[in-house]
């Protein structure tokens, strides 16, 4: 923004450069940003408010000086409300005083009756000193805030007075300046406008969000045919009774192999290890699981960056770089991923930013030296470090330089990529890490299902990979963003922009098109090419804001809407439907069903346990009768050295990177030399540090069954359980069956009371039955018993992840299991394969 000499005097801008709109924008973004520090500071333990006391005095006044060059006194009144209004909202938050995390979590609340209650109750946990300190904490920071002001004031006046302009200075010069200065105050107002929507949608996942009901951990849970297999809780394990997503568990574990804990592991998830790789770095100061979360929030808003700036280096428009950030910000992939500790999230970000370096250095059309390309290849080799994204990524890298680079460089890039993720496979061993081939696995299976695909014509072979095709490429975003992105790639982008984007989302599609017949993930392999979608329907909309009044006004009421779109597709499973998740992990096969029908009821079998909020319904993992076990477990440590070595490659490769990057030998010196001493540091505070584990309790080998044993559960069904299923008779498209966790060369035998049920095996843990005669068997007997065999050679595991002492379940075994079988009563239909009704 430029000033005039009067501004520089000492007296107060009067001028209409005092902008209410920003001073107000800067104002309700310190509510947020202070508001969700506040809340993350009370839940997370600490009792002495002195800390956010002090960043809302600062913030607060920072944000809305910088912002808004309101008078002094407006802004000094401004900021004391902020700040106060900063304080009640986080606290609101963090105590819910009005039910509000409740409402949209379904989490029950700690405190019945009225908000004041909740508030005494709240304050009564501190003691008597705390809340004096905290009381006046939170009275004087209002006027700190105020106080803080005119200081900000005073340097503002003393830098202009030093850099002001004279009247000497020509005019074309003090123009040219007046130009630069409009354009970048502009870019900066929209610069705000997206850090302000991200910071609302940053609130609203956090006051959303239920620990119990994770976006990764409900793709897994049964709703469509696709996930039809599973129990109820999904691929979950529990940790302190709480149900965690299994595959989160490992990203923890690494953090604290890094850390130099001891493990002997083959979980082929080692392979993807750069996300532990930068979990370890701050694990000393917040721990294992929160640093992995902060890691994914700060992947989220560089993803964002990353959107805005190609954006912005393809159209020079700043409404078009700010339309494709905030789509980008309520993109579905970060709200699926951002709560869950996997590097989803973080390979989202990386591959964005390998998609920007790619474009940036015009890899299509300029020739680069050895060092561009060096740095090109180590940059895809860290990438692989985190997922398989960094293939593709090397085939857009290959496909994009084949005509313009040389062929020499080119295989060198690619050698460095690939070599970085096959020396990595072979360190690891030494480091006690034996990992197993699953991927291969995956890449046989889908090429035996595409072989056989072919023997059974070409006509069928070609539709099956047409609609995996675009299964694949549609599982990607909301339908809405993928239809404007497609046609915005399609009809406003230059014809270098259209190849590019074309190159971009074939990648991923291709790929997943690849091994979709032997796994039922989507979504969160091709989410790479959002990048693409959202440039393209940002400009799309941006467009069509600049035409005439009428025009313009039904352009940004839809660009709105859009947006609001977005925010309710991406939030969809904190109000309980499970469509938007069930599209974008196995397709629109499975999940338009599930968005039409919504989730199946779930009920206790024997009416003795509340339903949990995983399930749809308010109580905890363990009021449902889940097992408590304690969260963590004693790590053994290796010596520093061993701890060091882990990080190892990472640390060389990145130093490599950084020497390609600078081109002085002293700026080279530096990076690398700040990057191993940092790397010496945190290294010594994480082994100091790290004295736990995770400690989860695996669902799916709940009970191990020796060879020849014999286990018997009864139950006591509920009348309401009955009449539940009562209400599906009569209806020739559904079907019953009980759904048993156990491994192969395990028997199932049903009976109702003396009656025995014909059991016939529909899928790996399913058994059909016929559903009039299970429900004439209930009606006579409520005692219904399963008995399991072990007719292999080796154990067999049986999942299940209630207690031992549940209510009138009683298990007859040698078994000394400390939970029961997962035994479950279902009703699906038999048309769409939608589960209905399960009975727990």
């Amino acid at each position: 923004m430029h000033f005039s000499p009067e501004d520089a005097s000492g007296q107060d801008n009067d001028r209409s450069e005092s902008c209410w709109a920003l001073a107000l924008t800067a104002a309700l973004g310190s509510v947020a940003i202070c508001s969700l520090y506040w809340r993350g500071w009370s839940v997370t333990g600490h009792v002495v408010d002195v800390v956010p006391c002090l960043l809302t005095a600062f913030l607060v006044a920072f944000l809305i000086h910088v912002s808004g060059r309101l008078k002094t006194r407006w802004t000094m009144v401004v900021s004391a409300v902020t700040a106060s209004l900063a304080i009640v909202v986080g606290k609101i938050l963090a105590w819910d005083l009005f039910g509000f995390t409740s409402q949209f979590s379904n989490i029950a609340r700690t405190v019945d009756g009225t908000w004041y209650k909740q508030l005494l109750s709240s304050w009564e946990q501190y003691d008597e000193r705390t809340q004096w300190l905290n009381g006046g904490g939170l009275l004087l920071t209002p006027l700190l805030s105020a106080l803080i002001v005119p200081a900000f004031q005073w340097i503002n006046r003393r830098q202009m007075l030093t850099n002001g302009r004279t009247e000497q200075t020509a005019n074309e010069t003090t123009n040219h300046a007046t130009e630069l200065d409009c354009q970048r105050a502009m870019r900066f107002r929209y610069g705000i406008m997206v850090s302000f929507w991200v910071l609302v949608l940053s609130l609203l996942y956090l006051s959303c969000h239920d620990p119990q009901r994770s976006g990764f951990l409900l793709m897994s849970v049964p709703a469509g045919e696709g996930t039809r297999q599973n129990p109820l809780p999904g691929f979950a394990a529990l940790v302190e009774g709480r149900p965690v997503m299994t595959e989160q568990i490992p990203a923890c574990e690494q953090v604290g192999w890094f850390c130099g804990g001891i493990r002997s592991d083959n979980n082929f998830r080692f392979k993807r290890a750069g996300y532990g790789f930068l979990g370890a770095w701050l694990t000393p100061l917040f721990g294992s699981e929160r640093t992995l979360l902060a890691v994914n929030v700060m992947a989220w808003w560089l993803s964002v960056w990353f959107v805005w700036r190609l954006a912005w280096g393809w159209f020079d428009d700043r409404v078009t770089a700010a339309i494709a950030a905030m789509l980008a910000a309520a993109g579905c992939g970060f709200c699926f991923h951002l709560d869950a500790t996997t590097p989803h999230l973080v390979s989202f970000a990386m591959y964005y930013g390998g998609l920007l370096m790619l474009w940036e250095w015009r890899i299509s059309e300029v020739r680069w030296s050895w060092s561009r390309h060096a740095a090109i290849g180590l940059t895809i080799g860290l990438i692989g470090l985190t997922y398989n994204t960094s293939y593709m990524l090397l085939f857009v890298y290959v496909l994009g330089g084949l005509f313009r680079q040389r062929w020499i460089h080119l295989a060198g890039g690619c050698w460095l990529a690939m070599a970085t993720r096959h020396v990595w496979q072979m360190v690891l061993p030494a480091l006690g890490i034996n990992l197993e081939n699953v991927e291969s696995g995956y890449l046989q299976r889908a090429l035996g299902l595409w072989s056989d695909a072919y023997q059974t014509g070409l006509g069928a072979f070609l539709r099956m990979a047409l609609w995996q095709t675009w299964e694949c490429f549609t599982a990607c975003e909301s339908p809405l963003l993928v239809t404007l992105g497609l046609l915005g790639t399609l009809t406003v982008l230059s014809r270098r922009q259209r190849l590019f984007s074309l190159l971009v989302m074939l990648a991923p599609t291709l790929a997943c098109t690849l091994f979709s017949p032997a796994a039922t993930a989507r979504g969160y392999i091709v989410y790479g090419f959002s990048l693409v979608l959202f440039v393209g329907a940002a400009r799309l909309l941006a467009l069509s804001i600049r035409g005439s009044t009428r025009r313009r006004t039904i352009a940004l009421v839809a660009t709105a809407a859009c947006l609001a779109f977005q925010v309710a597709w991406g939030t969809a499973h904190f109000r309980g439907n499970l469509g938007p998740l069930t599209i974008y992990m196995l397709g629109w096969d499975d999940g338009l069903t599930v968005l039409v029908n919504g989730p199946p009821e779930v009920v206790s079998l024997t009416g003795q346990e509340n339903v949990p909020t995983l399930f749809g319904g308010t109580a905890t993992f363990a009021e449902a009768g889940a097992l408590v076990t304690p969260a963590t477990a004693r790590m053994s440590r290796r010596s520093r050295i061993l701890a060091l070595t882990s990080r190892l490659l990472f640390l060389l490769v990145i130093a490599a990177l950084l020497c390609t990057l600078f081109q002085e030998r002293r700026a080279r010196r530096i990076a690398v030399s700040l990057l191993l001493g940092t790397a010496l540091i945190a290294t010594e505070l994480g082994y100091r540090s790290i004295t736990v584990r995770p400690n989860p309790f695996h669902i799916d080998q709940g009970v191990s069954m020796q060879p020849g044993s014999r286990l018997k559960l009864t139950a006591i069904v509920a009348e309401s359980t009955t009449d539940h299923i009562e209400s599906f008779a009569g209806r020739p498209e559904y079907r019953a069956g009980v759904f048993v966790g156990a491994s192969e060369n395990t028997t199932v035998t049903l009976s109702i009371g003396t009656r025995i049920i014909p059991l016939q095996p529909v899928g790996e843990h399913i058994y059909q039955t016929d559903l009039d005669q299970l429900l004439a068997a209930l009606r006579e007997s409520r005692s219904l018993s399963v008995v399991l065999i072990n007719t292999g050679t080796t154990v067999t595991w049986v999942a299940g992840w209630q207690r031992g002492d549940a209510h009138q379940r009683f298990v007859q075994s040698p078994s000394t299991a400390p939970v029961i079988p997962a035994v479950e009563l279902r009703v699906w239909s038999d048309r769409d394969g939608m589960l209905r009704f399960a009975a727990f």
